[in-house]
């Protein structure tokens, strides 16, 4: 809404139209799903290592990952994967 009120002040009070809005609008557009991923990646950690002190919520834990794989922040990487330091 701020940044819509904006552009309608600058267009009728001014008589120009800014690019500030729209460069702030992509901005958060880009930057709010990076920020979702990272902040449920940190409520995963928190929920296996027990640092959660929040009641559960209706739908309570996420299930287990099938099978023997782990969640992505968990799991370490595997042999030869480029995320593998330990084997250069």
């Amino acid at each position: 809404a701020m940044l819509v009120a904006s552009v309608v002040w600058f267009q009728l009070g001014e008589g120009v139209w800014t690019t500030h809005e729209l460069l702030i609008s992509v901005f958060l557009f880009v930057t709010a799903p990076i920020s979702a991923n990272m902040i449920a990646k940190v409520h995963l950690h928190r929920l296996r290592t027990g640092e959660q002190n929040e009641a559960a919520g209706p739908a309570g834990p996420p299930a287990p990952p099938p099978g023997s794989a782990d969640w992505a922040t968990h799991e370490a990487p595997h042999q030869g994967t480029p995320g593998d330091f330990a084997g250069d």
